[in-house]
């Protein structure tokens, strides 16, 4: 099908669609050929595919309606041509449309929250992602989890642990925008997506929501409270990149004591992060003290990450010292600070960041450069 074609298919099909659905404006911009088939019957394809049944669809509705001698609709169009063998749906089936819409609503809502499930936020994260990438807007992710909630199911029990996620779902939906997006992300951790609304915004967000959570009678009572990590769009490039750095910010809301929200920060390493593990010995700037159980995981030309069974804070100024692995010697110094903190199951993971790279380390690491270092 040649250009020109496709784009008169697709007028003609868009025409069609018009008189029984309300498409003008951005939304006939839009829409595709595989959207608008998934519109009516739900069937995912490629446009390409899409192109070819809607060629078929309208070629089948000029032929009812000469048979019939009267006007055909696209409705009677599209299910004649789904339902004959072979055609593209293998078992169709009529269902009246408030009942349809039903089935779809319960498939999209969280059965105890009336929130919307994991399976809408996939869905709708990927078109507001798509949405502000192709218009320049911003998107800013809320991800939310409810402080000590094991301790709560284990000490007052399960009943209670549900009175509690739908306590918290409530005040959520009752102070997040109209056009905000609530989910409940799995568990008792909720996700809010927020469409146009950059780092600041969010966090006015994030004050709302605390601010309400501290005013509710119940949430008060019972002593629930909740962290929260927040990620925007474009300091984060993928939707996929959001939810992973909205989660390590909600870990940090929980390292840092809980009942608080962290922003994360975005990825601005401009170097390869090589995993060459040095003899690092880590020393507290201010006792003087070394770190025990250091294990270097990888370094690069802007900080190096380190895992140890020890906590230690955010900010916190450190005094490293690289040794050669052969024979101890003492090959390079150079003082820095931690930029971030990630609990694991027996150990916790440290960003740190030079505050000067050396210049032995910098020698080695852009020799290592040549041979296709793993980027970060």
């Amino acid at each position: 099908m040649t250009r020109k074609e496709s784009d008169n298919l697709k007028l003609a099909v868009i025409s069609a669609v018009s008189r029984d659905q309300d498409l003008t404006g951005e939304r006939r911009k839009d829409l595709s050929f595989s959207a608008l088939l998934g519109n009516f019957v739900h069937l995912e394809c490629t446009e390409e595919i899409a192109a070819r049944h809607w060629k078929m669809i309208m070629d089948r509705r000029d032929f009812l309606s000469g048979v019939l001698g009267r006007s055909v609709s696209l409705y009677t169009a599209i299910a004649d041509y789904c339902s004959e063998p072979g055609g593209p749906l293998a078992a169709p089936l009529l269902v009246e449309g408030t009942a349809f819409q039903d089935t779809v609503r319960q498939a999209m809502v969280d059965g105890l929250t009336g929130i919307f499930n994991r399976r809408y936020l996939d869905i709708n994260l990927r078109k507001e992602y798509n949405r502000c990438e192709r218009w320049g807007k911003s998107l800013s992710l809320c991800m939310i989890d409810i402080d000590n909630f094991k301790k709560i199911n284990d000490t007052k029990g399960h009943p209670f642990g549900d009175q509690v996620l739908m306590r918290v779902a409530t005040v959520l939906k009752n102070t997040v925008r109209d056009e905000d997006v609530l989910c409940r992300y799995g568990g008792e951790e909720f996700l809010v997506v927020l469409p146009e609304t950059d780092e600041i915004g969010a966090m006015v967000l994030a004050k709302r929501l605390y601010a309400a959570a501290r005013q509710d009678n119940f949430l008060s009572m019972h002593h629930v409270t909740f962290s929260a990590g927040l990620a925007t769009y474009p300091d984060i490039k993928t939707a996929d990149g959001l939810l992973a750095a909205a989660d390590r910010a909600l870990y940090q809301a929980k390292y840092n004591g809980k009942d608080q929200f962290v922003t994360a920060i975005p990825e601005r390493r401009q170097f390869g992060r090589f995993p060459y593990t040095w003899s690092l010995s880590v020393i507290d700037d201010r006792t003087r003290k070394e770190l025990s159980g250091v294990t270097t995981l990888n370094v690069s030309l802007g900080g190096v990450q380190f895992a140890c069974a020890a906590p230690y804070h955010v900010d916190m100024p450190l005094h490293l010292v690289f040794r050669n692995e052969l024979n101890g010697r003492e090959e390079m110094v150079t003082d820095s600070r931690i930029s971030w903190v990630k609990k694991m199951r027996e150990n916790f993971l440290y960003g740190v960041r030079f505050e000067e790279s050396p210049n032995p380390l910098r020698e080695r690491l852009e020799r290592l450069s040549s041979a296709a270092p793993e980027r970060a």
